[in-house]
C-alpha cells in the first residue's frame, strides 16, 4: 500500500466486516489448545513504603520485553521506571520536563524489536529511548490527536501508528473518521490506513459496534460484536474470518436500573452544554464481546462480556450516580491464524496492561495501592 493511496480505494480494503477471505475458523469447543488454563503468579512488583522506585501512585501503561523485564509508566509521579525480568529496580528511563529525552504528559509507550522505548507525549512529541535507557532522539508530529485508549501502534518491523482524526469534530458528534498514520521512528509518513468507523447503535452501554485492533504482525483484526465473530487481517486477500457460538448474557435487572440512571445522568449534563444527546433504551441482553486487543507476539485477545457482580467496594462516581456492577475481566485468546487458545479469567479488579505470549501483565488494587503482576497462562493441575 503506498502512501497517498486514494481514500475511496483505502475505505473499500474495509468496507465490510464480514467472511471476506481465504480462511476460516470455527472454534466451538470452551477448551482450546492450550487447554483449561489458570494464572500462575510469577512476579509482584510494589512496596507499601520505602524504597521510593517501588512506589507506584497510578499507574498507565506497561511495556514488557522478551526477556520478561518491562517499563512502567507511572502517570500520577511522571516517571518512567524499568525493572529487571526479576523485579529488580533497574534505572528511571528520562524526567519530566520539554527538553531533550524529557517529557510532559506521557499518553503511551511501545517497546520496539531492537529493543528501544518510544513514548508518546500528549505534545504530540515522539521521544525514543535506546536499550540502555539512554535518549536517542525525539520527533513532533502535528495532526489531529484522537483521544482514545489505544493511540500509538507498532509492528514487528519497527515502524510507528498513530491513531488520527480525519474530519473536523461536531459538537455532539460520537462517530469520528480516524486512521492510522505510519511513521518511520524518524518521524517520515510511510502510509496512511483507514479505520472503520464504530457504527454505534448509540447505547452508552452495551453497544453494539463496529470494533478494531492493530496487530503487531501488520493488519488489522475488526469485528462486529452483535455476534461472536471478527476477521483476522481485514481487507487483505489473507484475512481469516473466525465464528465461535456464544450464548447472549442477560444484562441483570439491577445492573440494568444503576445504568440507566446513569445514561439519564449523562444526558442530562449534555443538555446543560448545550448538546442533545439522545440514547436507545438499555437492552436486555449484551454483545458477545466489549472490545478486541491484540498481544506483542500477535494474539488476539477478546475481552468477552459475562455476567457482573455487585461490587460497592470498587462503585465508581466522581459525582454520577454509582456503577457498582462489574465485570470480571474475561479474555479469550486466539492464535494469530484464528484459533481458539484459551479464555483467561482475572481476579477482581485486575486488568491485563500488556501481553506478551503467555505472560500478561496487570495492575493490582491493593489496599497499600498498586502492584504490577506478571502472570503466566498455564493449564491447570489435575489431581
Amino acid at each position: 500500500m503506498q502512501p497517498g493511496r486514494s481514500w475511496t480505494a483505502l475505505a473499500a480494503l474495509l468496507a465490510a466486516v464480514a467472511p471476506s477471505g481465504c480462511g476460516s475458523s470455527e472454534g466451538r469447543s470452551d477448551v482450546g489448545s492450550w487447554g483449561d488454563v489458570e494464572l500462575v503468579e510469577e512476579l509482584r512488583i510494589g512496596v507499601f513504603e520505602e524504597p521510593a522506585e517501588y512506589l507506584f501512585g497510578r499507574v498507565s501503561s506497561v511495556a514488557p520485553a522478551p526477556d520478561k523485564s518491562c517499563y512502567v509508566f507511572d502517570f500520577q509521579l511522571k516517571s518512567i521506571r524499568y525493572y529487571a525480568a526479576d523485579g529488580t529496580f533497574v534505572r528511571n528511563v528520562g524526567a519530566k520536563g520539554q527538553g531533550p529525552g524529557e517529557y510532559d504528559r506521557p499518553r503511551e509507550m511501545k517497546l520496539l524489536p531492537d529493543g528501544s522505548l518510544v513514548v508518546l507525549d500528549a505534545t504530540h512529541r515522539f521521544i525514543l529511548y535506546r536499550p540502555d535507557g539512554t535518549y536517542l532522539r525525539d520527533f513532533r508530529f502535528e495532526a489531529p490527536m484522537f483521544m482514545t485508549q489505544h493511540m500509538l501502534h507498532v509492528d514487528h518491523s519497527g515502524h510507528l501508528y498513530y491513531v488520527t482524526l480525519q474530519e473536523e469534530p461536531r459538537p455532539g458528534m460520537t462517530d469520528y473518521l480516524t486512521a492510522l498514520t505510519k511513521l518511520s521512528t524518524s518521524g517520515d509518513v510511510l502510509d496512511l490506513i483507514p479505520l472503520p468507523r464504530r457504527n454505534s447503535d448509540g447505547g452508552y452501554a452495551f453497544s453494539v459496534a463496529t470494533l478494531h485492533a492493530w496487530s503487531p504482525l501488520g493488519y488489522l483484526i475488526v469485528g462486529r460484536n452483535d455476534s461472536y465473530a471478527f476477521t483476522v487481517a481485514a481487507g487483505t486477500e489473507d484475512s481469516v474470518h473466525v465464528r465461535r457460538e456464544f450464548e447472549p448474557v442477560a444484562v441483570h435487572p439491577e445492573e440494568r436500573d444503576e445504568w440507566q440512571r446513569y445514561v439519564d445522568f449523562t444526558a442530562e449534563r449534555a443538555r446543560q452544554r448545550g448538546q442533545n444527546m439522545s440514547y436507545p433504551a438499555l437492552p436486555e441482553f449484551k454483545p458477545a464481546y466489549r472490545s478486541i486487543r491484540v498481544g506483542d507476539e500477535g494474539h488476539i485477545w477478546i475481552h468477552r462480556h459475562v455476567s457482573a457482580e455487585k461490587d460497592e467496594e470498587r462503585a465508581s462516581s466522581q459525582g454520577a450516580p454509582p456503577l457498582s456492577w462489574r465485570e470480571r475481566s474475561t479474555f479469550d485468546v486466539f492464535d494469530p491464524d484464528g484459533t481458539f487458545l484459551c479464555t483467561v479469567l482475572f481476579a477482581k479488579g485486575e486488568w491485563p496492561y500488556a501481553m506478551r505470549g503467555r505472560y500478561v501483565w496487570c495492575v493490582a488494587q491493593t489496599p497499600e495501592g498498586e502492584r504490577v503482576v506478571r502472570y503466566r497462562v498455564e493449564a491447570k493441575h489435575t489431581s
